[in-house]
């Protein structure tokens, strides 16, 4: 009996599939008869006739989410699984499809070299485990489930263990149960959740803490109670839930944590955007909270209102906190929420994602900065990426011999207030394969205002910036001047320049400024 009810079930919902489907191509067939028109012109060919239909479906089609839902609740009540490439555990939270198998010998070896080469910097190195939404021991997954996340894992760590690589694996205490999934992860999203996220930030607060006794942490920062918490209902629906819909597991509700403490001066710069943020913990860090607010499913992202999302590169910097710890940060996306908490702990961390980041390798940039310690901090899925295990080594170390400096020294240097952008060239023609040192010792506003100041490595050839910086003037002030070290490209023709502008890029308008004792330093072979 409950097999043919089944049976009369599945007939009944895929009649009004069809059905659904049918309306829906009569209400969206200017998606097909546009590109038809064009392929009749002979403005495109077949196989371009084919993409643009597919590509104005997956864009504009009408009813997209009620047909998601639709079809999602579909899987769940004929009982599958697994749909379109998410997995549900037997708790009924959703996962990634499938999870394959990585050489973790090439992982363990390059994280290995990188925290040797360090130790010769006198730098720390700290790798952090984060767990994948799946029980350290896959109890949850049903069968046919393809997933080698902890199998990885498991082979890492014991790379690590036996090379003597100081390590957190955070599975231990957040992935041992299904309540411990329950507790620290979001139903439909693969990121954990900000209770997730705030829980390891304790763990490595309290590890740093015991590492560096001398470094001055404010740990009260860790206390959840000096936290506040908001909670907005059913504001969430994950990346996996994106992809079933909201009817096959529900939708998540998302928790903001802010700081109860004080905070000002706190800035947030990301190159990549030349987005300048700054003030308390509310005006840095929780930049979009319109994602949460907005309560829009399918095209919002409420796990980004921290920062925005995620970037290649991002700079905190915060003067008041206590601690003078520099902090590296190599993460991907579960890293968010994490290095955002520890902004209130620290005056300065910068946060590469090596997926995306491609102004130097990691080895020359922490050449260039010289941090107390590289976290690197990334959940098993990132295993796909081999940037994680590659430092660009051999490069740093030539350009760690580069001893030989030439000095210019420029005296002051005014910049005039223009009606576009108000800037200097420091350098017209910048080497390739070379560091350069822009310092001066403070800046004055004779005509307008700025939080920072912004310099730039910039191709003139091509007219994009290769890499760009926000001189925090109240961090830098307190911290006895302005600085900043930049690698040139390995190689090319083109026509490199180093730029200073008047304030903020792209808010220069009005600015008159005095820069006091520039100095550039060229480092050669």
């Amino acid at each position: 009996m409950n097999t043919k009810f089944k049976k009369i079930t599945a007939l009944v919902f895929a009649f009004l599939i069809v059905a659904f489907l049918v309306v829906c191509f009569f209400l969206n067939t200017k998606s097909f008869t546009v590109p038809f028109k064009k392929l009749s012109n002979g403005e495109i060919n077949a196989t371009e006739f084919i993409a643009e239909v597919k590509s104005s479906y997956i864009s504009n089609v009408r009813f997209k989410e009620e047909f998601i839902n639709v079809n999602g609740f579909f899987a769940r009540v004929t009982g599958r699984n697994h749909y379109n490439e998410v997995s549900r555990l037997k708790n009924g939270m959703l996962t990634y499809g499938q999870r394959i198998s990585y050489d973790m010998k090439y992982f363990g070896n390059g994280i290995s070299d990188f925290n040797s080469y360090l130790q010769k910097n006198d730098i720390d190195y700290l790798y952090v485990q984060a767990p994948i939404k799946v029980d350290k021991n896959d109890t949850l997954l049903y069968k046919g489930t393809v997933n080698y996340a902890n199998t990885n894992v498991n082979e890492l760590i014991e790379i690590l263990e036996n090379k003597k690589v100081s390590y957190i694996d955070l599975r231990d205490d957040m992935a041992s149960t299904k309540e411990d999934l329950e507790k620290y992860f979001y139903n439909t999203d693969h990121h954990w959740t900000n209770e997730g996220a705030f829980y390891s930030f304790q763990v490595v607060m309290n590890y740093l803490n015991e590492h560096y006794p001398d470094a001055n942490i404010d740990m009260s920062i860790t206390n959840k109670d000096n936290w506040k918490t908001t909670t907005y209902k059913n504001a969430f629906l994950g990346s996996h839930g994106k992809r079933v819909g909201k009817l096959y597991a529900g939708v998540d509700d998302y928790n903001l944590y802010t700081p109860k403490f004080e905070t000002s001066e706190i800035s947030l710069y990301v190159p990549k955007y030349k987005n300048y943020y700054d003030g308390s913990f509310d005006e840095a860090i929780v930049v979009r909270k319109d994602f949460i607010e907005n309560y829009d499913l399918f095209n919002e992202d409420p796990y980004s209102a921290y920062m925005g999302g995620g970037f290649p590169i991002v700079h905190h910097r915060n003067p008041n906190a206590q601690s003078d710890l520099k902090i590296l940060l190599i993460k991907d996306s579960f890293t968010i929420p994490v290095q955002c908490f520890m902004s209130t702990a620290f005056k300065e961390i910068d946060a590469i994602d090596a997926r995306y980041f491609t102004e130097c390798s990691i080895a020359e940039y922490v050449e260039a900065t010289k941090p107390d310690v590289v976290i690197e901090f990334i959940n098993p899925s990132s295993f796909a990426h081999k940037q994680y295990a590659t430092f660009g080594i051999d490069r740093a170390e030539k350009q760690g011999l580069e001893t030989n400096e030439s000095k210019t020294e420029k005296g002051n240097v005014t910049i005039k207030a223009s009606d576009k952008y108000a800037y200097y060239t420091l350098v017209n023609k910048a080497s390739f394969n070379t560091k350069y040192k822009i310092s001066f010792e403070d800046v004055q506003f004779l005509a307008g205002n700025s939080e920072c100041i912004t310099v730039a490595l910039y191709n003139s050839t091509t007219k994009q910036f290769v890499s760009n910086f926000a001189l925090d003037i109240d961090y830098c002030r307190e911290n006895g001047g302005f600085e900043w070290t930049v690698v040139t490209p390995e190689k090319g023709t083109d026509n490199l320049q180093i730029l200073i502008y008047a304030g903020r890029h792209g808010q220069t308008v009005g600015n008159n400024v005095v820069f006091k004792n520039v100095e550039v330093v060229k480092y050669s072979k």
